[in-house]
This record gives C-alpha cells, structure tokens and sequence, in this order.
C-alpha cells in the first residue's frame, strides 16, 4: 500500500473508526472520504487566497512627528518610519499635501521589502488658515 494521506485514511476507517458493514465497499467509503478532504482544501485554498490578498494591501501607520506652532508659523518635522529613533523610509512614493482652512493632511507610500505601507497624518490646525497662503 503507498504511504500517503489517502491510504492512511483507509487504514483507520477500516482498523480503527468503525468496522464496514457489508452492505458497504471499502471503496466507496474510501470515495466519500477523499470527496471531503477534497471540499476541506478548497476550503484552506480559499482562506489562504484571502491572507494573500490581505496582505498585499498597504498597511496604514501614522508617522511620528514633531510640531512647533505659533501665531504666525507653524513648523512639522514628519519622520516616514514606525517612530522617530529607527531609520526612516528610502523609498517614498505617491506624496500628498492638502491643507484646508483647518486641517493640515499629509501621505504617502512607502515600498520596504515586500510589504507597502501608507503614512497618513491629519493634523488639526488650532484655528483657520487661508490655504492660499500657505508655503509647504
């Protein structure tokens, strides 16, 4: 008999579960069971297609920054990293800047090895701001 996960089904369907009446076949049990680990594994198959996919999506972090702010200026110091004492991103992409009357927002994407990450801040400014004056 070959060693592999089909024969060892057998062998505990016929040794071990129960004794066959003899109105069944070895075969047919033996059919049943291999029908159902098939539909088990298109299961595995589907959930471990949902990792995959999941984890191809961008994780979304928010950057550690530092900010000082005053009546007239306000300065940022954004660090595209998990926080400011570790080595920052090399490699940005798909940088984004908007600035509203009251919100100051900030992305962008960042490729390390084989995962992409998203570094959004949204910072709310403590009172309104023409935005059309605003230099970045």
């Amino acid at each position: 008999m070959a060693n592999n996960l089909f024969s060892t089904n057998e062998y505990l369907l016929n040794n071990y579960f129960f004794k066959l009446p003899e109105k069944y076949a070895d075969q047919e049990i033996l059919d049943h069971v291999q029908v159902g680990m098939a539909r088990v594994n298109r299961g595995y198959a589907r959930i471990l297609d949902k990792i995959d996919e999941h984890l191809k999506r961008p994780i979304l972090l928010s950057p550690p920054f530092q900010w000082a702010q005053s009546l007239d200026y306000i300065e940022m110091e954004i660090k595209y990293a998990y926080r400011h004492d570790v080595a920052g991103c090399a490699d940005l992409f798909n940088e984004t800047v908007a600035i509203t009357k009251d919100i100051f927002k900030v992305g962008a994407s960042c490729k390390e090895l084989d995962q992409t990450m998203y570094f959004e801040l949204k910072f709310k400014l403590w009172d309104e701001v023409d935005p059309d004056t605003v230099t970045v």
